[in-house]
């Protein structure tokens, strides 16, 4: 195990910590306020490992936190360092003496800088204060007990996980209360305002969920756009189509929904198999198989009347809605727009789309039992008549 000091540290970024995947070992608040500590010193972290099950699975700073197993999994196919966050550095130590990575302690680094700390700490602080005045804010948006029980939840949540791009699971029993029993984007009263004219916008189509549901329930639709940006579930996406026999009514589009046509660097990963994450501006995400995607506006890709718009793209999800304001505004379509995938999502999407469309009935749902799966609805008064 190395130590990272003052005097060494731009050694060792050069030596090692550059060009390599480098894991956070510690999900806690001393493993983010270090996380932030690295940042500052241009140290980049693409996970964090933690032995609380609870915590795998979810997110700290925006970067996935994992098991050993899944860093051992990393670490058999590129070169890994692992960081140490804790105190307890020879204990985590001995926990990866099996495993081929790099070990490297900065709680030392950390503890003797208290100005750097200070300052870390200060800015967590500011956040937080700034994040509550926006959940204050958002409250008013929602009228039903339900939305704002969630909400509840959720900033209770996010306290204990602090406001930095991350959510927690730190009581299951807050997660059962609030889950919906009500189908996944097809809550009341969203499956009796479909009609056999509607037009449909599924932004993360991934392999074809939505359309499953669309044929199992048997709703009536005239089209559905399916975006997926993986290349590899797009394909699947085309089966799923096909199997369902929805292929003459679905416009699968490969390509990712963002705010301004171009390319951007995609992520998909064997150990998180989900659809997968853009990633702008070219951020470095070792670990994960990067590839670049086409992207483009909503507004761009559909000229028709769109009736119900839904979102679930990795964070992607305010970008996107910014390349939609002309189909916001033309259409007013119903919506369905995840809000999960980081504290700052939480309160910026309903900010936005409160902003934006006026004369709506907006309540939340949260669908699942832990923190992932909150989606914005919204209804069009209009549409309720």
């Amino acid at each position: 195990m190395q130590e990272i000091t003052k005097e060494n540290v731009q050694q060792l970024k050069k030596q090692f910590l550059a060009d390599g995947c480098n894991i956070l070992y510690g999900a806690g608040d001393t493993g983010h306020q270090i996380g932030a500590i690295l940042d500052d010193l241009g140290i980049a972290t693409q996970y964090c490992v933690d032995d609380d099950e609870t915590k795998q699975g979810t997110q700290m700073d925006g970067k996935p936190v994992i098991s050993r197993m899944e860093l051992a999994m990393i670490a058999e196919k590129q070169s890994v360092n692992v960081i140490l966050s804790s105190i307890y550095a020879k204990m985590m130590e001995q926990k990866l003496h099996a495993l081929p990575v790099q070990v490297f302690s900065i709680f030392g680094l950390y503890v003797s800088d208290k100005e750097r700390a200070l300052t870390t700490i200060l800015k967590l602080k500011q956040a937080e204060e700034t994040w509550l005045k926006k959940m204050k804010e958002i409250k008013e948006f929602f009228s039903d007990a339900m939305s704002r029980r969630i909400l509840e939840v959720l900033q209770q949540v996010g306290l204990e996980r602090r406001p930095d791009g991350r959510l927690g699971n730190p009581r299951q029993d807050w997660f059962v209360e609030i889950a919906s029993s009500e189908e996944h984007y097809f809550v009341e009263p969203v499956p009796r305002l479909l009609g056999d004219s509607s037009v449909l916008v599924d932004c993360g189509a991934y392999t074809g969920d939505m359309l499953g549901q669309l044929a199992h329930h048997q709703y009536p639709f005239r089209r559905i756009y399916a975006f997926e940006a993986n290349p590899t579930v797009f394909q699947t996406l085309l089966k799923h189509a096909a199997d369902l026999n929805l292929q003459e009514k679905t416009e699968a589009v490969n390509c990712g929904v963002w705010n301004k046509p171009g390319e951007l660097e995609f992520q998909v990963s064997d150990v998180h198999p989900t659809g997968g994450q853009l990633i702008p501006g070219g951020a470095q995400a070792s670990g994960y198989e990067k590839i670049t995607v086409r992207t483009d506006t909503l507004d761009s890709l559909i000229s028709e009347p769109v009736d119900f718009l839904k979102m679930d793209i990795e964070g992607a999800e305010l970008p996107a809605l910014h390349g939609a304001t002309r189909i916001l505004k033309e259409s007013r379509p119903i919506l369905a727009i995840s809000i999960y995938h980081s504290l700052d999502d939480l309160a910026d999407i309903p900010i936005f789309l409160h902003e934006q469309m006026k004369d709506y009935t907006f309540f939340l749902r949260h669908h699942s039992f832990t923190v992932g799966e909150t989606v914005m609805y919204g209804i069009p008064k209009e549409r309720e008549a």
